[in-house]
């Protein structure tokens, strides 16, 4: 947000109004132009805007409670907070481009407008009315959504920080490609993950139904997909923390190759670690001696952990291989897969 001193207003608004009208062509006017009021502290004064207001261009936060149309008609960038919960405005109409963050939970906003941009965080939950998110492309912050609808996510591609959805009926993430913070998805209807390639955090799916992580390829830190549906893991090639597959129905690995910490199999049927490359905690699995026919000591720079060890203590790798020599001996004639 801009800083602007109070004396400074008037040439702020006389300044943004020439440079407006030169760079687009059209006419603007130094009361187009709003810039919130601010208190002692230097912070800015809520404004609840009317349907009488006729600004262009706000510079604070805006409020639209006392808002008696349903679409807007003059607004094109507010660079601030934008609050639509308990107003009357069912499009945002005019507005390109929202700098801080939006709200429409509890809200009749149902259409977008001409929004292509949010530069912090989209709030939308309890929302019946929006069915999709229009023309948006960008969210620099997160996207929270909860207690919603299905909604069609088509055109949005880019959620900058967290993304978050709960007690949702939407069924797809749709055209959404990067995610920079962590996608925590539970309690939802989701059973695709659509365009996504790329999780910065923590990617957890919570009493979910997807089944395969489809395009994604790099997770940043933690996989959790404990007791969820996961069948595989697609495309994933880089997990940057722990990965917990464990009471998952698990088969396949996918093309999983880095692993920068544990790996959590407890309860599960896997046969074997397919492409992975370095698993750089512990493994922890219920005993399975198909794994020692995989070869997988060579792969692991921590512990493994038998869940139903006796003892249930980490082990070194050198140590694991001498403990259960004798019992493996038997089942393979090369004695060198351990």
């Amino acid at each position: 947000m801009i800083d602007i001193k109070p004396e400074k207003y008037e040439e702020f608004k006389e300044f943004m109004a020439k440079k407006l009208t030169q760079e687009t062509g059209r006419s603007y006017f130094p009361e187009d132009i709003l810039i919130c009021d601010r208190d002692r502290d230097g912070r800015f004064i809520r404004y609840y805007i009317t349907e009488n207001d006729h600004y262009k261009y706000i510079f604070g936060p805006v409020y639209f409670s006392n808002y008696n149309k349903s679409w807007i008609t003059d607004i094109e960038y507010i660079f601030g907070y934008a609050d639509f919960r308990n107003s009357k405005v069912q499009d945002l109409g005019s507005i390109e481009y929202i700098n801080g963050s939006l709200e429409i939970s509890n809200s009749m906003v149902s259409n977008l407008g001409n929004l292509r941009e949010i530069g912090d965080t989209f709030f939308c939950g309890k929302n019946p009315y929006i069915k999709d998110f229009g023309k948006l492309k960008k969210i620099k912050g997160g996207l929270i959504i909860s207690e919603n609808d299905d909604i069609e996510i088509k055109g949005l591609e880019t959620v900058g920080g967290l993304l978050n959805i709960g007690y949702s009926k939407i069924k797809s993430l749709g055209s959404i490609k990067y995610v920079g913070g962590s996608a925590i998805i539970y309690d939802s209807d989701i059973e695709d993950l659509g365009d996504l390639r790329y999780v910065g955090g923590v990617l957890r799916l919570i009493d979910g139904k997807v089944k395969n992580l489809n395009k994604i390829e790099y997770v940043g830190s933690d996989l959790i997909l404990r007791r969820s549906d996961i069948e595989t893991l697609g495309k994933l090639k880089y997990v940057g923390g722990i990965v917990d597959l464990s009471g998952t129905n698990i088969y396949d690995l996918g093309d999983l190759e880095y692993i920068k910490e544990e790996l959590d199999l407890s309860n599960t049927s896997l046969k074997n670690l397919g492409n992975v490359k370095f698993i750089g905690g512990n493994l922890m699995v219920s005993f399975n001696e198909k794994f020692f026919k995989d070869k997988i000591f060579r792969d692991i720079n921590g512990y493994c952990r038998f869940k139903n060890d006796p003892n249930f203590e980490k082990h070194d790798i050198e140590y694991i291989k001498k403990y259960y020599r004798n019992l493996v001996k038997s089942n393979y004639e090369d004695e060198n897969l351990i």
